[in-house]
């Protein structure tokens, strides 16, 4: 993320993240998009603090990640826990954990990877839990935030795997302190333009100055929360959000794919014009966009990045670091 994005989410959550000061977090997915994105925001907050958040990451690979942010190397208050969840449960814990931020899954591969990614990750995670619940090693968790899918709400593989997720936890001794965050569409920050997303692809055309292609008709409507949005509204529902809830997380403003896709063109391809191919019956839901008729003014606010300035800063961001 940009140093300005990171300001921004310092000033609008400010409040809640002072409220999490000397806390103990558990962050799965720790390395992914949102992961990191929670991480660089908690490293900018840290340092301003003289009352650093504790944080236990959880991820197959940390090495990797620090080798490709060193800045996150020899920080005190960042602990690595290296498991892979999809095939063994937590390691023992042998801090009290505050609060859990369940950011880990997957909505890559088939119906077995997928389960795997988010079914079997949430089981064993909620299993070591439980285990270091029993030995009062862990204590009494203040909110446990699970990071589910829009796609729950549907009859996709994903949107399966992510509801079984769900499941899990309304029938776990844990659900009385969580709470569910079905996330929409996202764009900005670290999210790589060869990501499998229309806007990414949109965007990777547009850098390799060639046409932007929709092979269905461009009348599905999606929309696109913007990084800094999502980690404001996480960080307030790990102090705010009601227990044993689920939150659609996203943007409400809605776009037409063939109109994602112009814009980009406009702004930061070759004028090409899109090349809509029509195909009949192709393409996913008509409509993805989340209701926000739950959202408290807790943990929301009208501040919303519209989509032309987070479209520009994303463009920036990636475009200085494939420069790099």
């Amino acid at each position: 993320m940009l140093k300005e994005d990171l300001s921004e989410i310092f000033e609008r959550c400010k409040v809640s993240l002072k409220a999490l000061q000397s806390s103990n977090l558990l962050l799965t997915g720790a390395t992914g998009y949102i992961g990191t994105s929670i991480l660089k925001t908690i490293h900018f907050f840290n340092e301003r603090s003289s009352s650093p958040l504790q944080v236990w990451a959880v991820s197959r690979n940390p090495q990797l990640f620090l080798s490709q942010n060193p800045s996150f190397k020899g920080q005190t208050w960042l602990h690595w826990i290296t498991v892979d969840l999809s095939k063994s449960p937590l390691p023992s814990l042998t801090e009290k954990i505050d609060m859990v931020l369940h950011a880990a899954g997957s909505d890559q591969g088939d119906a077995k990877a997928l389960d795997a990614a988010n079914f079997l990750v949430t089981q064993n995670l909620l299993a070591g839990l439980q285990a270091a619940s029993a030995k009062n090693a862990s204590g009494s968790l203040a909110r446990f935030v699970f990071l589910s899918s829009g796609a729950a709400n549907g009859f996709s593989d994903y949107g399966k795997a992510k509801r079984n997720a769900e499941l899990l936890i309304e029938r776990s001794p844990l659900w009385k302190c969580s709470c569910i965050a079905r996330i929409y569409g996202l764009y900005g920050g670290d999210l790589s333009f060869h990501r499998h997303y229309a806007i990414t692809q949109f965007l990777q055309r547009a850098r390799a100055g060639e046409q932007i292609i929709i092979e269905g008709d461009g009348s599905p409507e999606r929309s696109y929360l913007y990084i800094t949005d999502l980690v404001v509204w996480l960080f307030r529902m790990l102090n705010y959000a009601e227990p044993a809830k689920i939150y659609d997380v996203g943007s409400n403003q809605g776009i037409k794919l063939r109109e994602l896709a112009s814009l980009v063109d406009r702004r930061y391809g070759r004028n090409l014009g899109v090349h809509i191919q029509g195909k009949a019956g192709f393409g996913s839901a008509q409509k993805y966009i989340p209701s926000l008729t739950e959202v408290s003014n807790l943990f929301f606010d009208k501040s919303l990045n519209r989509l032309d300035v987070g479209l520009e800063k994303y463009w920036r961001y990636q475009t200085e670091k494939s420069n790099q």
